[in-house]
């Protein structure tokens, strides 16, 4: 309706089809397509992605990828509660979420030095680093989680101390 009109979104609402957010409707229609921003420009990717595995993969009317023709990017699919994807016959969920998943992540990120990252990503690499560099504390919290240790009769490990 805005582009219809002739007027300007608010800014964070869409991104033109490099990834750079824009206030113009015109854009989003261009091709290469724009997109939708998740709620807050990132919180609800995760359920965005999501209500297009469900809406698309899970129905059967296939998600959007490239190599779905039906599925180009402003067609709406709709899924009436199937939860077991075993129980829907003739339909490749885990090939069409795998498709999806590696159309989503070969996307252009919008800094050239940046990455495209699925939902969860984030937090498996923060576990990684954690896992190999420890988690990072101020010298308050380790004194407080060192004076705890220390009253359950815990032995306070070196690193704890410093």
């Amino acid at each position: 309706m805005a582009r219809n009109r002739g007027e300007a979104l608010k800014p964070g609402l869409v991104i033109d089809g490099r990834g750079r957010p824009t206030t113009d409707p015109a854009s989003f229609y261009a091709e290469p397509p724009g997109a939708i921003f998740p709620i807050a420009g990132h919180k609800g990717s995760g359920l965005s992605l999501f209500c297009e595995i469900l809406a698309g993969s899970l129905s059967g009317g296939g998600s959007s990828h490239p190599e779905n023709p039906t599925a180009w990017r402003l067609v709406n699919n709709m899924l009436s509660l199937a939860f077991d994807p075993a129980a829907i016959p003739d339909i490749d969920f885990g090939g069409d979420v795998s498709r999806l998943a590696a159309w989503v992540k070969g996307s252009p990120p919008v800094e050239p030095s940046g990455k495209v990252l699925l939902p969860g990503e984030i937090e498996d690499e923060t576990e990684s680093v954690r896992m190999k560099k420890g988690i990072p504390l101020d010298a308050e919290t380790r004194r407080q989680l060192s004076d705890v240790m220390t009253q359950l009769g815990l032995d306070v490990p070196t690193e704890m101390r410093s």
